[in-house]
């Protein structure tokens, strides 16, 4: 029997990794780690939410939204769900309101988060509700 919390670092260690070689421009090798750390532990939520942001790097979208939803039923108070949420909604050109009402949330509650700011402005400014933004 193998450890729960050593499978779990384990995972998170492949997905880190499969993130450098994405950073490295090494696609199909991170997708394979990817895939092999969903393996070892398919309960990882980081690990779904990372290889769902992946997918949309990617162009795959259909593929993207799949990941995210295993991830949101694993953890869905994950920071990473609305960020997915937000690049799956503009990949498909589709405005979800809801999804602009988190940004806008996330956005006040921190007015000095630069990430905040830019990920609600994108998200107007790409739905054409542009005056929304004070």
């Amino acid at each position: 029997g193998v450890n729960a919390a050593d499978l779990r670092n384990f995972a998170g260690t492949l997905g880190n990794a499969a993130l450098q070689l994405e950073s490295g421009e090494l696609f199909q090798l991170a997708e394979d780690l990817w895939k092999r750390a969903i393996g070892f532990n398919p309960t990882h939520a980081g690990v779904h939410y990372q290889y769902g942001d992946f997918l949309i790097d990617r162009g795959r979208i259909d593929e993207a939204a799949t990941a995210l939803r295993r991830a949101q039923d694993l953890d869905p108070r994950d920071a990473r769900s609305l960020r997915l949420e937000t690049k799956i909604s503009l990949a498909r050109g589709t405005f979800d309101p809801t999804i602009e009402e988190r940004l806008r949330s996330a956005w006040e509650q921190n007015r000095a988060n630069k990430q905040a700011a830019m990920s609600y402005l994108r998200f107007v400014a790409a739905s054409g509700t542009l005056e929304h933004f004070e």
